[in-house]
């Protein structure tokens, strides 16, 4: 964050703190390659060829283009019609899903009512797995039940946010504290910090 930023801020001011860490929404974190190592003997984990990655909606589709640039795999669109907020009336898959393990990517979870609609439409559509791959766990109101009913396998969020219940055996969760080291170092050494992100 910039010197000229820190108004936003103003208990810091007068303090002497002349920058600010952040993570903003749309930083896709490379940690997340490692949904595909996190643990070889497991199936679940092992997307090989048979990965593609899904945009849940149309204004991710440059987020899940990075992705696929990563992962060096197809990509996949859910196209939905929402009547009011949290609450979609109508999704579609465009593009072929059957017989891949899919990775849904996004910035945020809130509720996970549409990640999980989504979910279900991908199975149903013949995908062989489901995962999802979210930068910031809101999760907020019904979620995680949502997450526990779901046909997800798993979910891969950061700790950017505390979770309100780390008994859900469907979420993992990737620590960013290295990742925080390392771009304040590149920050304090003038040096770009581009290479620890996706976007």
């Amino acid at each position: 964050m910039k010197n000229s930023e820190l108004n936003k801020y103003p208990k810091y001011k007068h303090s002497g703190v002349e920058w600010i860490g952040e993570i903003p929404e749309h930083w896709e974190l490379k940690e997340l390659k490692y949904v595909t190592k996190i643990n070889p003997s497991q199936k679940n984990y092992l997307f090989d060829k048979d990965l593609i990655i899904c945009a849940p909606d149309a204004g991710a589709a440059k987020r899940a283009k990075a992705y696929c640039q990563y992962f060096q795999t197809d990509m996949v669109v859910c196209y939905k019609y929402r009547e009011e907020a949290n609450k979609v009336k109508e999704l579609k898959v465009i593009g072929n899903v059957e017989g891949k393990d899919v990775l849904i990517v996004d910035d945020l979870i809130d509720t996970a009512g549409t990640l999980c609609k989504c979910a279900d439409v991908l199975m149903q559509k013949g995908a062989k797995s489901v995962h999802a791959a979210i930068t910031h766990p809101i999760l907020s109101g019904n979620a995680y039940e949502n997450i526990i009913n779901s046909t997800l396998e798993n979910l891969f969020v950061t700790n950017s946010i505390p979770l309100k219940n780390e008994n859900c055996e469907k979420i993992r969760t990737i620590d960013v504290t290295s990742l925080f080291g390392s771009v304040i170092k590149n920050i304090e050494n003038n040096s770009s910090i581009s290479g620890n992100f996706l976007i």
